[in-house]
């Protein structure tokens, strides 16, 4: 692209020929937008959803009178596994597709894109002719719409302000491309009012995405029912209620003393192998993740009524999780790596379950003797040679499972004043594997 390039009013360097030309008078475009623009607002307000705000707003422009074939949005976000959602528009159905996008999908497509041209130049607005002598195909999908017989192809990008170093654009945004396949192409005072236009369609979206960004977040560090109960008002220190709960407390034996003969990038990487063992059955067990205290799980499984059933699946989450770090173990081994054992206990008792911290620090968590007694309870799975020990009161409240699990007798634990009962599975899953001799 040639031209001068001048800066930007938000600081965003664009060339001459992307410069968005002077707001002309209303009185040429081809319809009034305050009417649309109106919509938005109250689409914004409402925190409608993504596609409802996209179908909605192409709906309108093509019942005003604008060509309008194709309309597309795409939103980055934070999530760990999702980099961005796609919104797509076709006037055959006026429907909208959604799609995601994840870390690891963003390949040859997004790559290839004229928006990462636009974010790589720091240019907010393209336009290019699809079809006729003047046609500019230099991007494959320009290429692909052209061939779908679409003519004229506008694209727009909006930062939201939030900054965000690791994206592309340094903050989440809006990417949006608006296309025609009549034969002319877009007329000026079309292209004009999609512009204005867009701008209070990025303030909706902005809206629109806040929540659900935030939810997102919050599920990810609090766990989806700590969330919840943040999102629902409980803020202030001391807001807790008591719950009756299956307790999960795992831990990672010989964690310490391997972290300190291997490099931090080595630790890290081993370290998360062995949560995903440990996280992924307790998620599909429906329990809920409070903490990862450093190489050690607490996790809880909300008890309603009896509790049968919920110790039920609290149980299979473990023996999940055992058989997952076996296999974990043998193909570590296999390749000459260090292994770990897994050491789980697993109670059941009332906590406390909200707010602990300072004024401005919270952690929702749990708190509570039945929590200390659980990690106390861990600690006897090295003496007893067992990688799972279950409680008295755990015990008495399955269903089904009861008649899997087995005395190992009465037992101390540090801090509690009575010896308590402690019971194993049956046969649990071996998950020791001699590690590899060091030289």
């Amino acid at each position: 692209m040639t031209g001068h390039r001048r800066q930007h009013s938000n600081g965003v360097v664009l060339s001459s020929q992307e410069t968005p030309p002077p707001s002309p008078l209303r009185s040429s475009y081809p319809f009034d937008p305050v009417t649309i623009h109106a919509w938005l607002i109250n689409q914004g307000l409402e925190t409608a959803k993504v596609e409802t705000i996209v179908g909605g707003f192409c709906d309108r422009l093509l019942d005003a009178g604008l060509p309008l074939a194709r309309g597309y949005a795409a939103l980055a976000t934070l999530h760990p596994l999702i980099l961005a959602h796609g919104y797509t528009w076709a006037r055959a159905g006026r429907g909208v597709a959604q799609d995601q996008f994840s870390h690891a999908r963003a390949g040859a497509n997004w790559n290839n894109s004229p928006f990462l041209y636009m974010l790589n130049n720091r240019i907010l607005k393209l336009n290019r002719r699809l079809a006729g002598p003047q046609a500019v195909l230099d991007f494959p999908a320009l290429q692909e719409f052209s061939a779908q017989g679409l003519t004229d192809w506008l694209g727009l990008v909006y930062g939201f302000g939030w900054a965000a170093e690791r994206m592309r654009g340094g903050q989440i945004g809006l990417v949006t491309s608006w296309a025609t396949d009549r034969p002319e192409g877009f007329t000026e005072p079309e292209l004009r009012v999609l512009e204005e236009l867009m701008g209070t369609l990025a303030l909706a979206l902005k809206a629109a995405t806040a929540y659900p960004i935030m939810q997102g977040l919050l599920d990810t560090y609090l766990g989806a029912d700590a969330a919840r109960h943040v999102l629902s008002g409980e803020v202030q220190l001391g807001t807790v209620q008591r719950m009756d709960a299956a307790l999960f407390f795992a831990d990672l034996r010989g964690f310490t003393a391997l972290s300190d003969q291997l490099g931090s990038e080595a630790v890290v990487g081993m370290l998360n192998q062995y949560l995903a063992c440990i996280g992924e059955p307790v998620r599909e067990q429906g329990g809920q993740i409070l903490k990862f205290m450093g190489d050690g799980v607490l996790a809880t499984f909300a008890i309603e009524g009896a509790g049968g059933q919920t110790c039920d699946k609290a149980l299979e989450a473990a023996l999940d999780a055992l058989d997952r770090v076996a296999t974990l173990n043998r193909e570590r081994a296999a390749a000459g790596m260090p292994v770990l054992e897994l050491d789980i206990a697993l109670h059941r008792g009332e906590v406390m379950y909200g707010n602990v911290g300072t004024a401005d620090r919270l952690d929702f968590t749990v708190v509570g003797p039945a929590v200390n007694e659980a990690a106390r309870m861990e600690v006897l799975c090295k003496p007893l040679a067992r990688h799972l020990v279950v409680s008295r009161s755990f015990r008495d409240a399955t269903g089904e499972a009861a008649e899997r699990l087995m005395s190992l007798g009465e037992h101390a634990l540090r801090d509690v004043r009575e010896a308590r009962e402690i019971f194993t599975v049956v046969r649990v899953p071996e998950n020791q594997v001699t590690p590899p001799q060091r030289g």
